[in-house]
């Protein structure tokens, strides 16, 4: 969604790559498992030593919260290790062992995707998670970047911190639950800003959504209200030109 909104590629070709991504994921062979590891990453990478070839780190998620991946006797081996150390864990509940070496096999073909898609130079600053910093000119623009993206940690911890060094105070997740909206929040030093969500369980849709548009008003962004309105797109019509009611008894009461 952030590529799409920074101009790197068009709708088409995110949904594309995007849907390609989750089918060869799919595709894979079982055997794999996740778990969120509450502890400091350095701890927790000293704990994989001698696993690296079966275990990766997913994703850093904030300062104690690792995301652990790979095959599942191997993952449980290293979790045990942990354990001892007193750093505990939870295991997700995922298909397959996301950001693993367990998703090697997918990644010629996803490769060919890739280049498939027309890259173009972003509008806007984009943070990678891939590195937690702002993309360099070129750097997002190729199939090899969406390739290691498959495969290397998300940063979110550290690219939640470059936007906090940057002055950023407000923050919108696009998403069907502000999940990330709590991890963003454990990231930077000090509550502050707005923290707005576009969908959130058991409120209305549209309610939410005008909820955090409005609220982005009022902090001075620029909202398209052309745009907003352009599939209920007013048009004038005749009317008589004497006052009327279609009811003559409301007109009574």
């Amino acid at each position: 969604v952030a590529s799409c909104v920074a101009g790197l590629f068009g709708v088409e070709d995110g949904l594309r790559l995007i849907a390609e991504r989750g089918r060869l994921m799919q595709e894979l062979p079982g055997g794999g498992g996740m778990s969120a590891v509450l502890g400091d990453e350095g701890a927790v990478r000293e704990s994989m030593k001698g696993y690296e070839d079966r275990v990766s780190v997913a994703a850093v998620n904030g300062p104690e919260n690792v995301v652990l991946s790979g095959e599942s006797k191997a993952l449980g081996e290293v979790l045990g290790v942990l354990h001892k150390k007193g750093i505990k864990s939870k295991a997700l509940t995922v298909s397959h062992a996301f950001h693993s070496p367990l998703m090697e096999p997918m990644l010629h073909e996803f490769e060919q995707v890739a280049r498939s898609v027309k890259y173009q130079t972003a509008r806007v600053g984009i943070v990678s998670n891939a590195t937690g910093k702002v993309a360099r000119p070129g750097e997002m623009e190729s199939a090899g970047y969406w390739v290691r993206h498959v495969r290397e940690a998300v940063q979110f911890s550290a690219s939640m911190k470059t936007l906090e060094e940057k002055g950023f105070e407000v923050f919108l997740e696009l998403g069907p639950s502000p999940v990330l909206l709590g991890m963003g929040r454990r990231c930077v030093r000090e509550e502050k800003g707005a923290w707005l969500p576009t969908l959130r369980k058991g409120k209305e849709d549209w309610s939410q959504v005008l909820e955090s548009a409005s609220e982005l008003w009022v902090r001075g962004v620029e909202v398209d209200w052309e745009g907003f309105d352009a599939p209920y797109r007013r048009r004038r019509v005749t009317l008589p030109t004497y006052p009327f009611v279609e009811d003559a008894q409301y007109e009574r009461s």
